[in-house]
């Protein structure tokens, strides 16, 4: 789990909340439930931010 002052090191996993990845870019992005975010702007907005990251492969699933 990454912390706020954590150093993220290039070919590791790193399993992190939304808000933390702002500014920053992954290979691959992963979103478990893409249903965890409401329809509010706000949480439209993280979703966006969350799949924004991936440089070359985004993941959803959506559990019903």
């Amino acid at each position: 789990y990454i912390k706020n002052n954590s150093v993220i090191v290039p070919g590791k996993t790193y399993v992190l909340p939304v808000y933390l990845t702002k500014g920053l870019e992954f290979d691959g992005v992963i979103i478990p439930d893409k249903n965890e975010f409401s329809e509010s702007s706000e949480e439209k907005q993280l979703l966006y931010v969350a799949c924004s990251r991936a440089l070359h492969k985004l993941t959803i699933f959506e559990n019903n």
